[in-house]
C-alpha cells in the first residue's frame, strides 16, 4: 500500500517482495500457456464461447510459496468465486520446465465440468 511504502521510506518489506515475485511468475507467458493447456485438457472448448470454462484468473490473495516447494495458487473460473481450481506450480528441472501438481477442484467446478 502507499501508506506502508511511505512508512518504510518507500522500501518494500521482504513479504511484499516475495509476493511481487510470485505475481510476476504466475503472470508470465509460460504460466499463461501452461494454464490454457490445462483448461483445454479439462474442457476441449475451454476459453471459447462454446466452452464451459470461459475465463479464468489467478486469485492473488491465495498466492504463496508452498512449504513443499513450488507456488500454491488458485484459479477462479468464469469470475465465480465458488468455481475454483487449486494447484501448485512446480519447477522440477530445467529440462521439464514448469508443471502443475495435483488439482483440487471445488464441488462447483466439478458440477461445471460434469
Amino acid at each position: 500500500s502507499i501508506r506502508r511504502s511511505v512508512e518504510t521510506g518507500g522500501r518494500h518489506t521482504q513479504a511484499e517482495d516475495i509476493k511481487l515475485t510470485l505475481k510476476q511468475i504466475v503472470e508470465s507467458k509460460e504460466v499463461k500457456d501452461l494454464s490454457e493447456q490445462l483448461f483445454k485438457r479439462l474442457d476441449e472448448a475451454a476459453l471459447t464461447p462454446n466452452g464451459k470454462i470461459k475465463t479464468y484468473r489467478i486469485d492473488e490473495n491465495v498466492l504463496k510459496v508452498n512449504p513443499m516447494g513450488g507456488i500454491s495458487l488458485r484459479f477462479i473460473i468464469n469470475d465465480d468465486e465458488d468455481i475454483v481450481l487449486g494447484t501448485v506450480l512446480n519447477l522440477f528441472s530445467e529440462e521439464k520446465g514448469l508443471e502443475f501438481g495435483a488439482l483440487s477442484r471445488s464441488p462447483e467446478f466439478n458440477k461445471l465440468i460434469g
